[in-house]
C-alpha cells in the first residue's frame, strides 16, 4: 500500500484502479469462503497486487494535502490495525 500511496501521491496514473479494488473483494471474499489455501508465495503476490490498487486510491487522495507524510502514516497504521486481527492465531 505504501508503493501503491507513493505513485498516487505522485500523480502516477495506474488505470482501473476502482475496478482493481472491486475486484480485489470479489477474488478475497471467494477464495476465504472456498477455504482457498495458495502458497505462501502466491498469496503475497496476489495481496501485494491488490495493495498497490488500494494504496494509489488513498495517495490520489491525498494530493491536495500540505504533507503526504501523516496521511500516508494514518492509513499504513489503520491498515495494520485491521489486519493484524487475521493474522492472530489460535
Amino acid at each position: 500500500m505504501i508503493f501503491g500511496g507513493i505513485l498516487g501521491h505522485s500523480g502516477l496514473p495506474l488505470p482501473l484502479v476502482e475496478g482493481c479494488i472491486g475486484l480485489s473483494v470479489v477474488i478475497m471474499s471467494l477464495a476465504v469462503a472456498a477455504g482457498v489455501n495458495l502458497p505462501t508465495i502466491a498469496a503475497m503476490a496476489l495481496v501485494s497486487l491488490f495493495a498497490i490498487f488500494h494504496g494509489h486510491a488513498h495517495g490520489s487522495e491525498s494530493a491536495e494535502l500540505s504533507s503526504f507524510l501523516p496521511y500516508a502514516a494514518g492509513f499504513v497504521i489503520a491498515t495494520t490495525v485491521l489486519h493484524f486481527p487475521g493474522s492472530v492465531s489460535d
